[in-house]
């Protein structure tokens, strides 16, 4: 299991979050995420065999938001 924290400045509202969170749910091995919307951080858990962070990068990119590893 592995564990990324990334900023996306993004985020303005739980609805963007949502969108996140949906679009990250999807990817086989993701095991937990969590959004703060406040922050602007979103922290994912994942099985780094069965997802990648580039995986993860590229969903949350296509919703036009740009995540950046912190």
């Amino acid at each position: 299991m592995q564990t990324i924290k990334l900023e996306v400045k993004e985020i303005k509202c739980q609805g963007c979050a949502n969108k996140i969170i949906k679009s990250v749910k999807k990817i086989k091995g993701v095991k937990n995420i969590e959004v703060n919307v406040e922050a602007k951080i979103v922290d994912i858990e994942f099985d780094n065999v069965k997802a990648s962070i580039d995986k993860i990068t590229d969903a949350i990119g296509k919703l036009n938001y740009n995540p950046v590893m912190i």
